[in-house]
């Protein structure tokens, strides 16, 4: 069994198995619907299904899951994106999203590993090309004070882990100078080539302060924050709080998975050096 068979089977159960069982039977009847060819499968999967094809002599990924909201909630933001610094929607209907694939499709975390200041370079610009879209429609988006609510209930976190999280949320909120549309996921791995440029993938969409969408493209905390600070003009404390939050989110999202947590507990702990 993989890790994209183990995370379905984790959160969704005997669901989760049948859907997978089916999964040939699915894609079949997309391909088909779509007018869609020569599919080829993706490895790397995580919580989605995805397949590459051609579609009208263009190159497209299919996307979907279980997760219908999700997938109709990332259908919004990448129209609202538009093709400007992710990757462009062509189509979306009932839990299944058709891209336009990039080529050649490589992720940024291989680039990270050899010139680290470089891919938090491109990631800015990414974050920058994402964060100057036009007015955010508020009424179609859910803000970020929303997902950390789940902070007030009681969790097998470490409780002065939590309670910092909490006071954190309370001061970052209150201080937050303006709010955009935050791809709200942005990691190495969710960032790949296209050409001779980089495109955003499998945006979640949420409002909130732009400081928070840099902790995913943190791999040195004893550097990292420094330099993204002076890069994106955002305060390294602030970087670390929102870090330290975020990451303790995902750790209660992981427990609510009946997933280990522990790599959001450390880096949570770590996130908060120097301060």
């Amino acid at each position: 069994m993989n890790k994209f068979e183990q995370n379905i089977i984790s959160i969704y159960g005997d669901k989760g198995r049948e859907w997978l069982n089916n999964l040939p039977g699915i894609i079949s009847n997309i391909s088909y619907k779509y007018g869609i060819s020569n599919i080829q499968h993706v490895d790397n999967l995580s919580f989605n299904y995805l397949v590459k094809g051609i579609q009208n002599n263009n190159r497209i990924v299919i996307k979907t899951g279980l997760d219908e909201k999700a997938l109709s909630r990332e259908a919004k933001i990448l129209n609202f994106y538009a093709g400007k610094g992710a990757v462009k929607l062509i189509s979306y209907e009932d839990g299944v999203l058709i891209l336009e694939e990039a080529v050649p499709g490589d992720s940024l975390l291989p680039y990270a590993d050899t010139d680290n200041k470089s891919a938090i370079d491109i990631a800015c610009m990414i974050i920058d090309k994402l964060h100057t879209q036009a007015t955010v429609p508020k009424n179609q988006f859910t803000y970020i004070s929303e997902w950390l609510k789940v902070l007030d209930k009681d969790w097998n976190i470490d409780h002065n882990l939590l309670a910092k999280a909490k006071d954190y949320r309370d001061e970052l909120i209150a201080s937050a100078k303006h709010e955009v549309l935050l791809h709200a996921d942005l990691h190495h791995d969710n960032i790949i080539n296209n050409g001779n440029s980089w495109l955003a993938i499998d945006p979640k969409g949420i409002i909130g302060d732009p400081a928070i969408e840099y902790w995913g493209i943190i791999r040195n905390v004893d550097a990292d924050f420094d330099y993204i600070s002076a890069n994106a003009n955002i305060p390294a404390d602030r970087l670390k709080k929102c870090s330290f939050v975020m990451a303790i989110l995902h750790a209660i999202w992981c427990i609510e998975d009946n997933m280990n947590p522990s790599i959001f507990i450390n880096f949570a702990v770590m996130s908060l050096r120097g301060m």
